[in-house]
């Protein structure tokens, strides 16, 4: 027979539990919004998508890698010149500016700055930013006005 005492000890434990589970859910840096981009090579990659401003603010700052094949994929609602820095970074990127599905322009193996003195900006009005690993544009042979096909 189970003791009200170790029955009162479970309810206890399974309550923490919950509690702990649902404050590490709200402290997620990483959106559960998942899409893909094909590149016209038919490389695909998986994206998280960042739509909203903590996200954006946030971008891959502090994180300690990006897996193969994945990015993070910024998405604006108007078309605009955003600037971007390396702050918090701990590994290189590339970034594609993209308008539209239309590859803008983009920069190459951008290093980690301690404090970030540099901006990044591309030439023309953009609605996506792509941020992949370094090297992902060169490998991939990306170039200016190829068109992406973006699955969101």
């Amino acid at each position: 027979m189970i003791s009200v005492g170790l029955i009162f000890f479970i309810i206890i434990f399974l309550m923490i539990g919950v509690l702990i589970g649902v404050s590490l859910q709200g402290q997620s840096t990483q959106t559960d919004e998942i899409g893909h981009i094909v590149f016209p090579n038919k490389t695909t990659i998986t994206v998280e998508i960042a739509d909203d401003r903590s996200e954006q603010t946030l971008g891959l700052s502090d994180r300690q890698e990006l897996e193969d094949r994945r990015g993070l994929l910024f998405l604006y609602q108007e078309k605009h010149i955003p600037s971007y820095w390396m702050k918090d970074m701990r590994f290189p990127i590339d970034i594609i500016w993209i308008d539209g599905v239309t590859v803008v322009g983009f920069e190459e193996f951008l290093q980690p700055e301690d404090p970030p003195t540099t901006l990044y900006s591309p030439k023309a009005p953009v609605d996506k930013v792509l941020e992949v690993s370094a090297g992902f544009v060169r490998e991939n042979s990306l170039n200016i006005g190829d068109i992406l096909d973006i699955q969101i």
